[in-house]
């Protein structure tokens, strides 16, 4: 699949897992685009243009939440994606008022 992939994680081992899973189920490994920390997704979004973006919620020096609205400002029709180890409820309730897919 042709889609460039935006995955913002601040474990390094999250975005191999990510990469790996996503290149095992049809995706281009050179369409991925890697980044650490919540500015640098912001920053890339905005430079790169990606069609969907795996976002992390809890990052150094910007979180997901606050770089999914950031990214909004941007890009409102780029795909989101919050990805968590966390189980609240009220992460996923406020990812989604921010307009992530899922």
């Amino acid at each position: 699949m042709d889609l460039r992939i935006l995955i913002a994680d601040d474990e390094e081992l999250d975005q191999k897992l990510i990469a790996h899973l996503l290149a095992d189920n049809g995706f281009a490994q050179n369409q991925m685009l890697f980044v650490s920390d919540g500015v640098q997704a912001v920053r890339i979004a905005k430079e790169e243009k990606p069609d969907l973006i795996l976002l992390d919620i809890l990052m150094p020096a910007l979180g997901g939440l606050e770089a999914l609205k950031q990214i909004r400002q941007i890009n409102q029709d780029v795909k989101v994606v919050i990805i968590s180890a966390y189980d609240e409820f009220s992460y996923a309730k406020e990812a989604m008022a921010e307009g992530a897919s899922a």
